[in-house]
């Protein structure tokens, strides 16, 4: 290796620390579609799972953001610089390149980040629902319907089907006095 070459890694990993210690943060990361049957099959144990509703806080949606998908994630160092003087643009921008993007590949899952601390605290997102997969079991069900009774803020409770002949789900209110003789 080159003396410039070792050089330019030398700096390149200098820049990486810099930038990994600014993003030290937490995200949460959130799905829109509940009736995808490839989140189902990939995220929810085969549709045996389940999908957990949220609403985020009035006062949190500025820290709500939409995943970009494809594109660079390169962050030039002049970019860097001007993050690391304060530059709110150039905070912005190294922001969406790092923690507001990912490989094409993925638009099938229009993803949002939440963005906030790292590390254990109340969480901002309110639960407001859960969705049983297709395969989610009964007891599995129940246990979690009466985990969630009596909250301060009621949980409403779905359940996915399929159209017959197809590969869409549908979302269909669960009647929990069914459920609890089930």
């Amino acid at each position: 290796m080159s003396e410039g070459a070792a050089l330019r890694w030398l700096l390149t990993n200098e820049i990486e620390k810099e930038l990994l210690k600014r993003y030290a943060k937490g995200i949460h990361c959130l799905g829109t579609r509940a009736s995808c049957p490839l989140m189902w099959s990939h995220y929810a144990d085969r549709h045996r799972g389940l999908c957990i509703g949220y609403s985020v806080p009035g006062q949190k949606l500025a820290n709500l953001f939409k995943v970009q998908y494809g594109g660079s994630r390169l962050v030039r160092t002049s970019e860097v610089a001007e993050l690391l003087a304060g530059n709110e643009l150039a905070a912005k921008a190294g922001d969406s390149a790092v923690l507001l993007r990912k490989a094409k590949n993925w638009k099938c899952e229009p993803e949002w980040r939440l963005l906030g601390e790292r590390g254990s605290q109340r969480s901002p997102p309110e639960l407001s629902s859960v969705t049983f997969g297709l395969r989610c079991s009964d007891p599995v069900k129940h246990a979690v319907v009466k985990a969630l009774e009596g909250r301060d803020r009621a949980v409403k409770f779905y359940k996915m089907k399929e159209r017959r002949g197809s590969f869409v789900l549908q979302r269909l209110m669960v009647n929990l006095d069914e459920l609890s003789y089930g």
